[in-house]
């Protein structure tokens, strides 16, 4: 019932572009009812197209707009038009052609200029971005928009402390606009200020309850910070709501986790699961929970449950795997899980850790060497992988490749006691050789 009175205007406006033809020109004369019927038709496909937009049907709102330039004139409201939908399908060298053919009718359309930086963001130049923006953003009255574009493009090429520059002093004025405060708290994130981002969010969040990107940063950045107890009670909050989304309950079962309340982590999952059913991310936050609880063979029941119902999960293979290669029991078949899982995604250095981690298990160095040499170049940054990798050269006696791994964990993760505790053996072996 709703689609159709949703798409009713749609289907009056068709009805009266097959009638135009049709239409009396009466005491005009051929030539100006000719002009106004030219006219009419562009109109009636460019509001056409505007409420497929408006509806996400971005491909067939551009075709009513190029329907309407056949009928109208190139102008600024036409060509942010077609560059919106271009730039909704990703047809990025169109959206650029479009919109810097309209700025030349309207340079100092302040819309066009938004449009512009966003096509640029989009196709991976924050540069061209920023300098677009960079004179309009700063002037007075000038949109929140431009700001907000300026500051992502300053983030985009890892310029952490001018975005705050950039935020700060326009979310100080504009107090009632959640996604500034959004913005201000990633930058604020990027530099470390935790406290100063933390309440940022709970500002944004005040304003826009209902929206995921906010909950979920704000969530995340309450765990950084240990505040369990705060945590806790934003989540209970949250998943109170009409509103609530399945990863708000699975982030406070894991907050419940942290603060060893498992009882009411699984109670939490169970409720959420009575809305979801059995998700993979569901059942995969449960069976971390009974494995955090010590139910260790009820928690790999769960994540074997998983693959019941998605053979090709590789978040329970690679889980599977890893704890299995963890506790050193069951490798051949964590080898198989892990190999499955790398053949599904080759490209996830997590993956590639958890196979290079199973062949160190079962003896296979070289094996493991080249798994985990393939994680560190696929962008694995985590001071585990490098721990690994330093663990892989130390059993084929490569002990200076083995420090120079573990020296880059302790980089990315100073007080790691597993790395400063293998750094330390390396240390005494060599006093002892000495």
């Amino acid at each position: 019932m709703h689609l159709i009175s949703r798409k009713r205007p749609v289907w009056l406006l068709l009805v009266l572009v097959s009638a135009l033809p049709h239409m009396n020109a009466g005491a005009v004369s051929s030539a100006t009812a000719e002009a106004m019927h030219v006219s009419a038709q562009g109109y009636l496909h460019y509001s056409l197209g505007r409420l497929m937009e408006v509806q996400g049907m971005s491909r067939e709102a551009l075709v009513q707009y190029q329907r309407a330039a056949s009928f109208l004139q190139h102008g600024c409201e036409l060509g942010r038009a077609e560059a919106r939908a271009q730039l909704a399908l990703g047809r990025l060298d169109d959206a650029l052609h479009s919109v810097t053919e309209a700025e030349i009718l309207c340079p100092n359309d302040l819309e066009l200029l938004a449009l512009h930086a966003e096509v640029c963001l989009a196709r991976g130049e924050p540069t061209a971005a920023e300098s677009l923006l960079i004179k309009a953003a700063s002037r007075a009255g000038s949109p929140s928009r431009l700001t907000a574009l300026l500051g992502q493009a300053q983030m985009s090429q890892g310029k952490a402390e001018e975005a705050v520059i950039t935020l700060s002093t326009r979310a100080a004025g504009d107090t009632l606009n959640p996604g500034m405060a959004f913005l201000h708290a990633r930058s604020l994130a990027v530099l470390g200020r935790s406290q100063e981002c933390i309440q940022e969010l709970q500002r944004a969040y005040r304003l826009e309850p209902s929206n995921a990107a906010t909950v979920a940063l704000l969530g995340q950045a309450l765990l950084r910070a240990g505040r369990y107890a705060e945590l806790i009670s934003f989540l209970e909050e949250v998943t109170r709501s009409l509103t609530a989304r399945q990863d708000e309950f699975v982030s406070l079962a894991r907050a419940y986790a942290a603060s060893e309340r498992y009882e009411e982590a699984l109670i939490i999952l169970a409720e959420a699961e009575q809305t979801w059913g059995e998700s993979e991310q569901l059942l995969a936050a449960r069976g971390s929970v009974e494995l955090a609880s010590g139910a260790e063979e009820l928690g790999m029941q769960t994540f074997e449950r998983i693959l019941v119902l998605e053979p090709d999960s590789v978040v329970a293979l690679n889980f599977i795997a890893y704890h299995w290669a963890e506790q050193g029991a069951n490798l051949d078949t964590a080898l198989e899980y892990a190999a499955r899982a790398a053949e599904l995604v080759p490209l996830n250095p997590r993956v590639r850790d958890t196979l290079g981690w199973t062949y160190l298990g079962l003896g296979r160095h070289l094996d493991a060497i080249r798994e985990l040499e393939a994680a560190v170049d696929l962008g694995g940054s985590e001071a585990l992988i490098h721990e690994h990798l330093g663990d892989a050269y130390l059993r084929v006696g490569r002990t200076a490749d083995a420090a120079a791994a573990w020296l880059r964990a302790l980089e990315l993760e100073p007080q790691r006691a597993s790395t400063l505790e293998r750094m330390e053996q390396i240390r005494r072996g060599s006093a002892s050789s000495d």
